[in-house]
């Protein structure tokens, strides 16, 4: 790969960060093989399937084919879907593709639209290698009661949940603007806001698209940024869950 194939790839990252969570389809749908599908128009519920919850990137169908890029036969049914009691918020980081992404904070008495993704094993190690299990994101579960899947009802589901903590701002987290949320308490800002008031935390003098390029160029960097943001996090450690079986 030439020099001028990666400082492309980068600056193309670079130029898509702002648009996390990015565009997704507002009702249930099948992810197969590149296309969107409505959900009864392949059967997917005799395979033995993990339900995880999907409430920032993982429900947009491009995200999708970038994560299962060069595997055919790819078949995830993604169905709409309620959460209550938690609202989706920032993470006090700034991922290796530049957005800042999202995590979950407690938040009772709110709903909040949400996605369930049904995935079978060798989908679900693909997921975990991708959101980095282990060093950014940890694998939780969260009990039926709390969520409500069109067409299936309650159902508990399995959930990503960021290591590095919660984005703190005066004193409490901040909410995805992009996400809907009932009974919201905290303010919500778009990904663009965000990355505004990072970038000001961090002291950094930068263009908005020479923060992003030189974040995701560098190993270094990130780490260093990470640091800082998580030195002022607020912490959010589930109960720890047993280890997964399909459904």
């Amino acid at each position: 790969m030439s020099n001028n194939t990666v400082a492309v790839s980068v600056h193309e990252l670079a130029r898509l960060a702002p648009d996390y969570p990015f565009p997704h389809p507002p009702e249930s749908f099948v992810f197969s093989d590149g296309e969107v599908l409505a959900p009864g128009a392949v059967p997917w519920r005799s395979e033995a399937r993990f339900p995880v919850l999907a409430y920032g990137s993982n429900r947009s169908p491009a995200v999708l084919r970038r994560k299962y890029a060069g595997h055919s036969g790819v078949l995830l049914p993604t169905l709409r879907a309620q959460l209550r009691d938690f609202d989706v918020v920032y993470a006090a980081m700034v991922s290796t593709l530049g957005p800042v992404p999202a995590t979950l904070a407690p938040a009772r008495g709110a709903e909040c639209e949400v996605a369930v993704q049904f995935l079978t094993p060798d989908q679900l190690e693909r997921m975990h290698r991708s959101e980095r299990v282990g060093v950014s994101y940890g694998f939780g579960q969260l009990p039926a009661s709390l969520i409500e899947i069109d067409g299936i009802g309650s159902c508990s589901c399995w959930f990503y949940h960021c290591l590095y903590g919660i984005l703190r701002h005066d004193g409490g987290p901040i909410a995805l603007a992009e996400v809907s949320c009932d009974g919201r308490r905290w303010p919500a800002l778009t990904q663009r806001e965000v990355q505004a008031l990072v970038r000001h935390r961090l002291g950094s003098t930068a263009t908005p698209h020479e923060f992003l390029v030189e974040h995701i160029a560098d190993e270094n960097i990130r780490r260093d940024r990470i640091a800082r943001l998580t030195a002022d996090a607020i912490p959010y450690v589930p109960e720890v869950a047993a280890a997964p079986e399909a459904s």
